[in-house]
């Protein structure tokens, strides 16, 4: 008669004790609100490609944004040209695109794709007013000075030039 009562008795008290530990587990995401396509892991947003921050609601090209000021040296059959001017970056339609005005004073945009959260390409690219072209180039974001290295490659009225500057705010 005892092993009739005790078998119940531990099964009931393993239930009860089951159903307690699951009903204490914290759901580390109904607090997390992910946007633009994140996804809640362990309580932190997993953001897709473009996006950042805490609930991923910042665009990559945000951080290229603005207006700034350059400082550049030009190299070409000739030599070696420094001057400084100012640009001006813009987020373009997607979260991992940006262009830049202004850009060896070219009357078009210069195209960049971001590669990740601080880096990117300036892909080939004639511009519609025949006189500027990028071959290639690229860039990165220092995060610890808020500037961005770039290195390029293009082609102004006809003469091939290497570029490397320095953006700042």
């Amino acid at each position: 008669m005892k092993g009739k009562i005790i078998i119940p008795a531990i099964v009931t008290i393993f239930s009860f004790l089951g159903i307690t530990y699951t009903a204490c587990i914290k759901d580390n995401c109904s607090s997390s609100l992910c946007a633009n396509g994140g996804i809640c892991v362990n309580g932190a947003c997993a953001c897709v490609t473009g996006y950042e921050g805490v609930h991923c609601d910042t665009l990559w090209s945000q951080k290229f944004s603005g207006t700034w000021k350059v400082s550049e040296a030009t190299q070409d059959a000739n030599g070696v040209t420094e001057y400084g001017y100012t640009i001006t970056a813009r987020p373009s339609t997607t979260g991992n695109t940006f262009l830049i005005d202004g850009l060896e004073n070219s009357v078009d945009s210069v195209y960049c794709v971001i590669n990740d959260n601080r880096s990117f390409l300036m892909p080939a690219q004639l511009n519609a007013d025949s006189t500027f072209s990028v071959q290639s180039g690229e860039g990165t974001l220092d995060t610890l000075t808020g500037n961005v290295t770039v290195n390029y490659t293009f082609t102004q009225n006809g003469i091939s030039r290497t570029s490397n500057m320095t953006w700042s705010k």
